[in-house]
């Protein structure tokens, strides 16, 4: 057997301990399924900046709290699909449009490239501030 496959069958085991009766930690099974999808974990300042931020109704962004961003994203496409309005900016990131990298994953680096998207964006729109002495 392959250890990959060994590890994977292991940690559905807890997982499923965990469902079925609320043996185990749920912040360590969540830290490794995050481990095992390749999202990093982001600093409070990468996640807390512009390029990490989304439009989203309450409802749907209340759905999801801190799922992994494949989960997100398969559940913006089905919002979408049933006619829900998704505003375009926030296709655009979970399609990854901005940047045309389409890895199932967030990473820092789309958090920075969706933020100077954003920022090329809107200097179309906005004057130029000059500074003054």
């Amino acid at each position: 057997m392959f250890p990959e496959i060994s590890k994977d069958k292991v940690l559905l085991g807890e997982i499923n301990s965990f469902i079925t009766s609320q043996v185990g930690d749920f912040d360590q099974l969540f830290k490794k399924v995050q481990a095992l999808s390749n999202e990093e974990q982001l600093t409070d300042d990468l996640k807390n900046s512009l390029g990490n931020l989304t439009l989203l109704d309450a409802g749907t962004n209340r759905g999801y709290g801190n799922a992994l961003f494949v989960t997100k994203r398969r559940i913006i496409i089905e919002k979408d699909k049933g006619g829900v309005f998704i505003p375009i900016c926030t296709k655009n990131v979970f399609l990854k449009y901005f940047d045309g990298n389409t890895k199932g994953r967030w990473t820092a680096e789309d958090i920075i490239a969706y933020k100077i998207e954003i920022e090329n964006t809107l200097q179309k729109f906005l004057p130029t501030k000059k500074l003054t002495k």
